[in-house]
């Protein structure tokens, strides 16, 4: 009977272990830096929402459709972002990237319904219009707010300011390292 070298009784079970391991770190390390995107994403379109909060606000009481439609068209632009306003019912007022009157209500979107709870509403979803996974921050627009403290405002929810942006580079950047770490688990594995 012959003996097989040494290094074929060590080196299968190696590999698999050196295999299940750089899976288990990519994967959650994928993962940890997709929430870690997320989140920072978020909090940039949050801080985003509420600076134009107070021009759309103003807006909305003005009553000009046209010159509204037109700021939020342009606001969109500058700051690479889709920007949408939508009433009670879900009705689009206006709309950075697309005509609002030909639209579908929105009333079923769960950041929008947040929103119109007094809450910033947030979701991830693939956009059917833009075709792209999209991430939605809506914030409630409140009529004649009134602070009760540092941290609380009263007010009923006039409409709900929804910001959105695309999340595909994230999952391109994260397809295009994992597919580097698993080159690299190869070349390794041939060395």
């Amino acid at each position: 009977m012959k003996q097989r070298k040494l290094i074929w009784q060590i080196f299968p079970a190696n590999l698999l272990i050196l295999i299940l391991t750089v899976a288990s770190v990519t994967w959650f390390g994928r993962l940890s830096l997709q929430t870690f995107y997320l989140e920072e994403l978020e909090k940039g379109l949050v801080a985003r929402a509420y600076l134009i909060e107070p021009v759309v606000s103003d807006m909305l009481k003005a009553d000009d459709i046209g010159q509204f439609r037109e700021y939020i068209k342009n606001s969109g632009r500058k700051a690479n972002t889709r920007i949408t306003v939508i009433l009670p019912g879900g009705r689009v007022i206006a709309d950075s990237n697309e005509n609002p009157d030909a639209m579908e209500l929105h009333h079923n979107r769960v950041e929008i319904n947040e929103a119109f709870q007094g809450q910033v509403g947030t979701s991830v979803r693939f956009s059917r219009t833009l075709r792209q996974e999209m991430l939605y921050v809506a914030i409630p627009i409140r009529s004649e707010v009134e602070k009760d403290s540092v941290f609380t405002a009263t007010g009923d929810v006039l409409a709900v300011l929804r910001m959105s942006v695309t999340v595909d580079a994230i999952q391109f950047a994260l397809k295009k390292l994992s597919s580097r770490i698993i080159l690299g688990v190869i070349c390794f594995a041939l060395l």
